[in-house]
C-alpha cells in the first residue's frame, strides 16, 4: 500500500510497484505503435500510414518464411536462402500514383524502367469498398501462395507474382490503390527488377543469410541479419531518380 513519508516522498509497496512498471511498459508500447505508425512521412495522405504498415510488414513476413526454408512450393519447400527485408520508399510510392488514377492496367507500369512491378485490379462487393486494408491484404497472400505453389526451386517462373515478391536482392518498394468504380486497383513497385526466367530469385549460397550483401557504407564487411532477412539499407529515392533519368517522370507531387 502507498505510505507517506514526513518528507513528502510517497513509499510504492510491492504490488503498487509491480503495477506502476505494468503501466508504464504499456504507456511505452503505446508510444512505440503510435510512432511506427506515423513514420512514412509519403505524399499521399489519401492512403493511410496503417495500410502501409500492413503491406510492409506482410511482405517482410513472407520473405522471412521463404529465407528460412519454411515456405511449400509444388512438390516440397523451397530452398533457404539470402533475401533483403524490404523498407518502404515513398518517392517509389510517388511513381504509382503518376498513372494509377488512370485506372489502366497497361499504362499503370510503364515498360523499360528500372524496377519490377506487380498489380490486380480487384472486383470488390458493396460492403468491402470501405476495407481497403483486408482486400489488399488478401491479395498479397493470393499473390504469394499460388505463385509458391508453382515454384519447384528458386529459379524464376515467368508471369508469377510471387517471382516479384521474392527478388533476394530487392530491399526497397511501395504499394499504392485506387478505387475504379467497382474495382480496386493495386499496384506495387520493387527496386529490383524478376530475372529473366530459369535464372535464380534469390541466391541459397550457406543457407539462410549464410551470403548476405556487402554493405555499401562498411565495405568489405557484409550487411547484417536480423529475423532471418538480410539488413540491407535502402538507398532512397534510387528508383524515382532512375525514372527520372531515364522516362522523364513528373516530379510536381
Amino acid at each position: 500500500m502507498l505510505s507517506l513519508h514526513q518528507s513528502g516522498s510517497i513509499r510504492l509497496g510491492t504490488m503498487e510497484l509491480a503495477v506502476l512498471v505494468v503501466l508504464l511498459a504499456t504507456l511505452q508500447l503505446y508510444a512505440n505503435t503510435a510512432t511506427s505508425a506515423t513514420e512514412f512521412n509519403c505524399y499521399n495522405t489519401l492512403i493511410t500510414d496503417e495500410w502501409r504498415q500492413m503491406v510492409l510488414d506482410r511482405h517482410n513476413e513472407l520473405r522471412r518464411r521463404l529465407a528460412q526454408g519454411n515456405q511449400r512450393g509444388k512438390t516440397a519447400n523451397l530452398p533457404a536462402g539470402n533475401l533483403n527485408k524490404l523498407n518502404w520508399d515513398c518517392q517509389m510510392e510517388m511513381l504509382i500514383d503518376e498513372k494509377i488514377g488512370e485506372c489502366n492496367a497497361k499504362t499503370a507500369t510503364p515498360a523499360n524502367t528500372a524496377y519490377g512491378a506487380a498489380k490486380e485490379m480487384m472486383s470488390i462487393k458493396g460492403s468491402e469498398k470501405c476495407d481497403a486494408t483486408s482486400i489488399t491484404k488478401t491479395t498479397l497472400n493470393k499473390w504469394w501462395k499460388d505463385g509458391a505453389a508453382i515454384q519447384e526451386d528458386n529459379k524464376v517462373v515467368a508471369d508469377n507474382s510471387f517471382s516479384q515478391m521474392a527478388v533476394g536482392a530487392a530491399d526497397g518498394f511501395a504499394c499504392s490503390y485506387k478505387r475504379c468504380g467497382g474495382k480496386l486497383f493495386l499496384v506495387c513497385f520493387y527496386n529490383k527488377k524478376t530475372p529473366d526466367p530459369a535464372n535464380p530469385l534469390y541466391d541459397i549460397t550457406g543457407g539462410n543469410c549464410g551470403s548476405c550483401p556487402v554493405s555499401p557504407t562498411n565495405p568489405p564487411n557484409k550487411v547484417g541479419c536480423v529475423e532471418f532477412l538480410c539488413q540491407y539499407p535502402l538507398q532512397p529515392g534510387e528508383a524515382f531518380l532512375a525514372c527520372r533519368r531515364r522516362l522523364g517522370c513528373a516530379t510536381n507531387r
